[in-house]
């Protein structure tokens, strides 16, 4: 049994995910392969007629190595653009408030663009939104 969400994330991505019970199958037989190979030295190679239907490790993550390829590539250009978005929208915030964000010790620090001079986290909320504002005021006008 696959949840809605499964099912939803397999049609997106083209990524087959594999079920709680088959996780469960997989790892008792590969622990059963793994004692079947321990107790009967003389057939160690013999890996496809110990248990019938298993795949190897190396075709298991062959497999995955070939399924997170192609998420990789189907998510590729998703990311790409995401990337893109953050940084206009980075250079815009800048733009807009004057001010720059840096992190420094788990705090964040802000500094205005023009001279380089710490500004105080309420002048950058104010400013930000005032940006708000705006924003909300071209939206309505939309």
């Amino acid at each position: 049994y696959k949840s809605g969400q499964s099912l939803q994330i397999e049609r997106l991505t083209g990524y087959s995910l594999i079920t709680p019970m088959e996780k469960i199958k997989r790892k008792r037989a590969k622990q059963a392969l793994q004692k079947d190979l321990s107790l009967d030295l003389n057939n160690y190679g013999s890996r496809k007629n110990a248990i019938p239907d298993i795949t190897s490790d190396d075709d298991l993550s062959k497999n995955c190595r070939n399924e997170k390829q192609k998420l990789i590539s189907k998510m590729g250009s998703l990311v790409d653009n995401m990337e893109k978005r953050k940084k206009e929208e980075t250079a815009r915030v800048h733009a807009e408030t004057g001010c720059r964000v840096q992190k420094k010790n788990g705090k964040m620090q802000y500094f205005e663009i023009a001279s380089g001079n710490r500004v105080t986290k309420e002048e950058y909320q104010r400013r930000y939104l005032n940006m708000i504002g705006k924003r909300r005021n071209e939206y309505a006008l939309l």
